[in-house]
């Protein structure tokens, strides 16, 4: 499996990321699934021993195996172990990635996702005691499958939005656009690499102009439903590992979440109440009270935000675009989105497995001058 390790500044999130074996011999976007979730508190400047035995402890609890250990991987050899005797450089192929990948709580890999720079070593230095192969920390510098060529700094780009994109242009036709609906809605705009007669635009084009009628329309009907239901089928089954650039990273949006709207609310004057996210009925859309004004304004206020700047972007870039949710705050906003979309509540998380996975995939071992590493991806 491929050990994700999320910083934030509250908790640090550890999930594992395995793939189930359809026997087609390589990874698609449905094949990935996610084998366990377990947190602890963000404590910067915690003691380093304390952290790697807590560390341990807890992904131990949730069924971890480690590289290093006797008995990993019951029936496979941990993957490192192919080319312990190599000379030269060798790369993986995608099926030695596959083998070792499907269905294993081995950790093979480590991806490392921060937004707390001073906590970083600590889960390098654990990646480092608990598998052989150096952690991926995801930077613009990454192997992503993107190219940041349209950003003036691609390094102040949150490595979040990075895994984000990177999940999108693995598993979706280009253009996407993805939307994290959590403290801020964070918006990414991936573009196609090909040009408009590729393949991406063929299979959008298959659903926009096909019985459901365009991908922003408001009522596509129950054989646009069924329609668009083929067509998430073809855009998850993708291999994962299919090398060169897969979009180019144009950029987003970034607003206030729900959860902020409704507390800056609170905070901001003297009589507004203290919400909490919370569905909003069909015929509750024009509030009859002042909660259920706040509401409405904050929930379906973000679904309006999301749809029309979907069509905005659709717009610029002259073709339809594949619309992504996660977040804590999707669950609220979602039923209120009136065009089609994907929900995908690990999208990060797989995102940073794509981005291992990926620079596994082009490993470089190096006995001969007594180093191993990755190869840079370029910003």
């Amino acid at each position: 499996m491929i050990l994700v390790i999320d910083i934030g500044n509250t908790t640090i999130a550890f999930t594992g990321i395995a793939g189930e074996d359809k026997g087609d011999g390589m990874l698609q976007g449905t094949d990935l699934k996610i084998l366990f979730e377990a947190k602890l508190p963000t404590e910067t400047g915690r003691d380093l021993p304390r952290f790697l035995k807590e560390a341990e402890q807890l992904l131990r609890q949730h069924g971890a195996v480690f590289s290093f250990e006797e008995g990993a991987a019951p029936g496979e050899k941990d993957i490192s172990s192919d080319k312990d005797s190599c000379s030269g450089n060798d790369l993986y192929s995608a099926e030695d990635i596959c083998r070792a990948f499907l269905d294993d709580r081995t950790v093979q890999a480590v991806a490392i996702s921060s937004v707390v720079p001073a906590d970083t070593p600590a889960a390098v230095r654990l990646a480092e005691k608990i598998c052989p192969i150096p952690p991926v920390v995801i930077s613009c510098r990454s192997d992503s499958g993107l190219s940041f060529e349209k950003l003036p700094v691609p390094g102040k780009l949150g490595n979040d939005r990075i895994a984000d994109a990177a999940w999108a242009a693995a598993c979706c036709p280009m253009p996407a656009m993805t939307a994290d609906l959590g403290t801020a809605t964070t918006i990414n705009v991936v573009g196609p690499v090909k040009s408009p007669e590729g393949e991406e635009q063929a299979l959008q084009a298959e659903f926009s102009e096909g019985e459901g009628g365009r991908l922003h329309t408001e009522d596509y009907g129950e054989e646009g439903k069924a329609l668009y239901a083929e067509y998430k089928k073809k855009i998850e089954n993708r291999d994962l590992l299919r090398p060169g650039l897969r979009g180019i990273f144009h950029g987003g949006m970034i607003g206030a979440g729900v959860r902020t709207s409704l507390h800056a609310l609170r905070t901001g004057t003297a009589q507004l109440p203290e919400l909490e996210p919370r569905l909003v009925e069909p015929g509750d859309l024009i509030g009859r009270d002042t909660d259920g004004c706040m509401l409405s304004s904050a929930v379906v206020g973000t679904a309006a935000l999301i749809e029309g700047l979907a069509t905005r972007v659709e717009e610029q870039l002259g073709m339809p675009v594949t619309l992504i949710l996660t977040g804590g705050n999707a669950r609220y906003v979602s039923p209120w989105i009136r065009r089609p979309f994907l929900y995908e509540p690990s999208l990060a998380s797989k995102g940073a497995a794509v981005i291992a996975l990926r620079q596994l995939t082009n490993y470089e071992w190096s006995t001969s001058k007594g180093e191993i590493g990755f190869e840079p991806g370029t910003c």
